[in-house]
């Protein structure tokens, strides 16, 4: 192979030339030539790449809280909920661009105004496959935040058991106090026996009133504990179907892409198939042609 790119210059120098153009249009109008201007980036292509980046940001919004988030002496609980409402503000942001997409390419595939659509179903089955990936990656993220915020409400939950098991001893505590204070009072004789009854119906009373607390806790503690149960199953319902309709995607991508496999092997095979068809016609008609010859020179060979 030679290389002719002088005699091409020289060329599209010798037109500019006689077009009149100066040597800087010239050089300009060759460049223009050389160097192709770049494809306007699509509307599609704009969105996915700020939800791409915006998942990535999130990711490292999550790993650099993630320490202090797990940690019980580093934020308030006031600072874990800011933190939990700005990820799931973040998280709700990029759900509505993602649909957003759907959207897009779903009109996108449908016609308008009669004309054809923009997007044929390969494109499309591409599109969603795009789709597929980013939201992949936001299950990704907000399963591995799922797991942090599932560790925050056990440690909550431990938290709370803490504290409501040491009132018991403390109950503990102030029934021998007053068992003892009984016991003295009915050792002192029958004029303070009807004093220490008295404080001992003073001192149950707030035994009581702890035993009451202490129990509307327990059952407080065991509806936080069924709460967070419900939650989690509710979490991994939503998790498995949403894994469920990914792979229903990615089948559906794949069967697209393996159909577009499919219409390129059958296009090449139609073009051979055509090709040959042509070449056929063409040795037919030449037989026809040099029969018709033969038989007419026989004709008049004979006469």
């Amino acid at each position: 192979m030679v290389d002719r790119t002088d005699e091409w210059a020289q060329s599209v120098h010798a037109a500019c030339s006689v077009m009149g153009l100066s040597p800087e249009e010239a050089r300009k109008h060759t460049q223009s030539i050389i160097l192709r201007p770049k494809r306007e980036r699509s509307q599609f292509s704009t969105v996915a790449e700020g939800v791409s980046q915006s998942i990535h940001d999130l990711s490292e919004f999550i790993a650099a809280n993630k320490r202090d988030y797990l940690s019980s002496g580093k934020l308030t609980e006031q600072g874990k909920d800011k933190v939990e409402e700005q990820v799931g503000q973040a998280v709700r942001a990029i759900t509505q661009h993602l649909d957003a997409l759907k959207d897009g390419v779903v009109a996108a595939q449908e016609p308008a105004d009669g004309r054809q659509a923009l997007v044929n179903e390969h494109s499309a089955a591409h599109l969603h496959g795009a789709v597929l990936v980013l939201v992949e990656q936001l299950h990704s993220v907000t399963a591995s935040f799922d797991k942090c915020r599932a560790v925050r409400y056990q440690q909550s939950l431990a938290k709370e058991l803490r504290q409501h098991r040491k009132v018991p001893q403390s109950a503990l505590l102030n029934n021998q106090k007053a068992a003892r204070q009984e016991q003295h009072s009915s050792d002192g004789g029958g004029s303070d026996a009807g004093n220490g009854s008295m404080q001992q119906v003073q001192q149950q009373d707030p035994t009581r009133q702890l035993l009451e607390e202490l129990t509307s806790a327990a059952q407080q503690a065991q509806g936080i504990e069924r709460s967070m149960r419900e939650i989690t199953t509710i979490n991994q319902m939503i998790s498995t179907a949403v894994m469920q309709q990914a792979e229903m995607i990615e089948t559906l991508y794949n069967n697209a892409v393996d159909a577009t496999q499919h219409i390129k092997r059958g296009n090449v095979d139609l073009k051979k198939t055509i090709k040959l068809n042509r070449s056929s016609r063409y040795y037919l008609l030449v037989l026809m042609v040099t029969l018709s010859l033969m038989l007419l020179f026989f004709d008049w060979f004979n006469s």
